[in-house]
């Protein structure tokens, strides 16, 4: 297979899923030792990293979906329409457009 659809594939594997699970799981895990463990009240709540976990994702999933939601109603459009501006491809495609207009408005006249 060619090793360019490979690295491709491998970077969408990696970027998009793997590093993801390992992030939220690190996550997890640090914020259960460092925080849950060592405040006594939390660890009453939480005598488990299993009862953690079974609290924590019931909470988080939602938010992160409110919040991305949120962020992809109010802000996406700018955030496409600064990463365009840095686009050569699009650039170019929109250079070529002010061409066609200007050759348009030129054969109409």
């Amino acid at each position: 297979m060619n090793p360019k659809i490979l690295w491709l594939y491998f970077r969408a594997g990696h970027g998009q899923y793997l590093t993801y699970i390992l992030s939220m799981t690190s996550f997890i895990l640090i914020v259960y030792r460092l925080l849950i463990e060592q405040i006594s009240i939390f660890e009453i709540i939480f005598p488990s990293l299993l009862i953690f976990v079974a609290i924590f994702i019931p909470i988080y999933i939602p938010l992160a979906i409110f919040i991305g939601k949120t962020h992809y109603l109010t802000q996406l459009e700018t955030d496409l329409i600064e990463g365009n501006k840095h686009n050569p491809e699009i650039q170019k495609i929109l250079r070529d457009l002010d061409e066609i207009k200007k050759l348009l408005h030129n054969f109409g006249e």
